[in-house]
């Protein structure tokens, strides 16, 4: 139909209108999706400790660090693990160290230390789980030089070994692993030593008492632990963070063992 030499348009067709709308609402929908869908990896990333090897850069899962500890005792176990793995993270954020190298060496710090404990004197579990970590973290994808670094870490964190650490990471874990020797939770770690090899919750301290794996008998108490090794620590920590730390826990160590000493004499 023309009016006035001008062509009337036909009305858009009900259905075109819905297809559009549909369509519109559809690609809204989609964007959303995508939205929402980087948001949550992005929170997964912040919440996850080494949920992925390649997306924490760890290149280690919780779960493969926990099988590892299956066979350790209460003192060693995978809680331990978990505490100095926290502490090294915390430390190494606070000190500007490498934070993934930090977290992998604490994760694998003691894999070998069921070995030692079972196989005899002469075995290193430091050097064992240096070793054993490495291979581990090639095998998952790591390269030859952030294997090689968490290595050296590992490699340097025992307290009676003769390996001294060197980089900022390897300070790192042994302060981290060293915490957890102080304070109540090192109070709690001592007397599940004791509990495991049947030791007396109390003796005076022994003049002939050594720290060494030697100690690990009936005869040594807490009491020796603290006296030959563990009132000692709070001069042995590397960085400025760990120091401060292990201030206040040593003084509450301290104070633990000398109530302990007055309430075992009957002191009131």
């Amino acid at each position: 139909m023309q009016k006035g030499g001008a062509a009337l348009r036909e009305p858009p067709k009900i259905d075109a209108l819905h297809d559009a709308a549909h369509h519109n609402l559809r690609a809204q929908f989609c964007r959303d999706r995508i939205i929402l869908h980087v948001k949550i990896i992005a929170q997964v990333k912040e919440w996850t400790i080494c949920y992925n090897p390649r997306m924490s850069q760890s290149y280690l899962t919780l779960d493969q660090a926990r099988a590892l500890y299956a066979d350790a005792d209460s003192a060693h176990d995978f809680d331990h693990i978990l505490r100095v793995t926290k502490m090294a993270e915390h430390l190494a954020r606070a000190e500007g160290a490498d934070v993934q190298v930090a977290r992998a060496a604490a994760l694998l710090h003691d894999i070998a230390r069921h070995a030692e404990d079972h196989g005899g004197e002469h075995l290193d579990h430091a050097e064992m789980s240096a070793r054993d970590a490495q291979a581990l973290l090639r095998q998952n994808g790591a390269d030859e030089n952030f294997s090689a670094r968490v290595a050296e870490a590992i490699r340097s964190h025992r307290f009676r070994g003769t390996a001294q650490p060197q980089s900022l990471e390897a300070k790192i874990l042994f302060d981290a692993d060293k915490l957890d020797s102080l304070g109540a939770i090192g109070v709690a770690r001592a007397y599940a030593v004791a509990g495991l090899t049947n030791q007396k919750l109390y003796s005076a301290p022994k003049e002939n008492a050594v720290a060494t794996r030697r100690q690990h008998n009936s005869s040594h108490t807490p009491v020796d632990e603290y006296h030959v090794k563990l009132k000692h620590l709070h001069a042995r920590f590397y960085t400025a963070t760990a120091q401060k730390i292990a201030a206040e826990r040593h003084a509450y160590m301290t104070e633990f063992f000398e109530r302990l000493t007055r309430e075992v004499h009957g002191e009131w």
